[in-house]
């Protein structure tokens, strides 16, 4: 049994535990003949940030662009994303704000020759103190 997890932690590569990847988030595009544009300005001017956001779930759809730079999994048959624990949006991502993937192992079961790994995570913002997203990310790998 030892061994078997063992063989799974060899497996299972996560190379890097603080890779600090950097991206911009894209920036919604209205035009000026666009029947929403007004109202989009309006939100604009009335929005306690005074600028462009990040929609809390555009932050979300981030997290598999950024998590495929900074690990590698060898020797895969299939991979399952099995869910979220404790996900919690922390601020909100302005535009033009540069953002990066924080990532740790939280932990590493053997369900009957499945892997199952929960990896905590954290989308930070470049110069801020609190966290645009954060939560535990659980998957099952299935090895050849």
């Amino acid at each position: 049994m030892v061994e078997c997890v063992f063989n799974y932690i060899k497996n299972l590569v996560i190379i890097v535990f603080f890779f600090l990847m950097i991206r911009r988030p894209p920036e919604t595009k209205l035009s000026s003949s666009s029947a929403a544009s007004d109202v989009y300005k309006r939100q604009k001017v009335d929005s306690p940030y005074h600028s462009t956001i990040a929609h809390g779930y555009l932050t979300l759809s981030m997290l598999p662009y950024l998590w495929n730079q900074i690990i590698q999994v060898n020797n895969l048959k299939m991979m399952i994303n099995y869910g979220m624990d404790k996900m919690k949006f922390g601020q909100a991502v302005l535009s033009g704000q540069s953002i990066r993937l924080v990532t740790t192992l939280h932990s590493l079961t053997n369900l009957r020759g499945v892997a199952k790994a929960e990896i905590k995570f954290a989308i930070e913002i470049k110069d801020q103190p609190k966290k645009a997203l954060e939560g535990i990310a659980v998957f099952l790998y299935y090895f050849n």
